[in-house]
């Protein structure tokens, strides 16, 4: 049998307080945007710790992994969302989301769902707020900080502030994974 980590336990305990604990986020209709050339998530290697221990990685194709321990060859990965340079987030069951270069993340629901599209949250600078800002994620230098979590994470790869946003699109995409997985 395998251990999940106690992050994992953390952030499906912070996002089930979230759910729970305040008000849903207001439906947004449906935005026409216009897609610039630049993109808006910076797709490459970036490596999640948590004292010494790798929680998480993106990958450079966008691909996103979340590890459930084990040891070298033994570790065992799990797939999670996938993010694409132009801003699109890729979840399972047919949820997908969106970052907007203004930095507004949200998720549209399944085909037939309601409601269709909602706003998950926002990235200004080095701080990502989720919901009704009862949730926040900073990343402060080579470090990210969870909502609820004593510890802060390490983040090997950052190099600009391009780099910043795109660990903090991860850490809210792992978030938003979590809130479709307890549906």
């Amino acid at each position: 049998m395998f251990k999940i980590p106690i992050w994992a336990w953390l952030l499906v305990s912070a996002l089930a307080t979230a759910c729970t604990h305040s008000s849903p986020p207001a439906e947004t209709p449906a935005l026409e945007t216009s897609r610039s050339s630049t993109p808006v998530i910076q797709l490459q290697n970036l490596v999640i710790r948590e004292d010494g221990v790798t929680l998480a990685r993106l990958l450079p194709d966008g691909r996103t992994q979340y590890s459930l321990g084990g040891e070298g060859n033994e570790e065992i990965w799990i797939p999670g969302p996938t993010l694409q340079a132009d801003g699109i987030l890729i979840f399972k069951d047919g949820v997908t989301g969106r970052v907007e270069p203004d930095g507004r993340i949200f998720v549209v629901n399944r085909p037939g769902r309601m409601p269709a599209e909602r706003l998950f949250g926002r990235i200004s600078g080095d701080t990502c707020v989720l919901g009704n800002a009862e949730h926040v994620i900073r990343v402060e230098g080579h470090t990210l900080l969870l909502p609820n979590r004593p510890t802060p994470n390490e983040i090997e790869g950052l190099t600009d502030a391009r780099s910043r946003h795109t660990a903090l699109v991860m850490a809210a995409a792992f978030y938003i994974n979590l809130a479709i997985v307890r549906e």
